[in-house]
């Protein structure tokens, strides 16, 4: 018998009463499953920018461009 659900929208919590102890289930909610894939999408495109960025010294020095213009620019 479940004695206990709690939630927030992020994170859910269950427990079970078993027969000869407690069964806890903790599962993520959707907006933060979203989050996660998101995240992980993102976290593949930097690094395949900076494996792109690695392995051409062209592609290297225009990013060592860019980044000299972006300080420029913040100053």
């Amino acid at each position: 018998m479940i004695k206990n659900v709690s939630g927030d929208g992020w994170i859910y919590i269950q427990k079970q009463d078993d027969y000869g102890g407690v069964n806890l289930s903790v599962s993520a909610g959707y907006m933060l499953t979203q989050m996660v894939d998101e995240f992980k999408a993102h976290l593949a495109e930097v690094r395949q920018e900076k494996l792109l960025r690695e392995s051409d010294p062209s592609v290297r020095l225009a990013y060592d461009a860019y980044k000299m213009a972006v300080a420029l620019a913040a100053e």
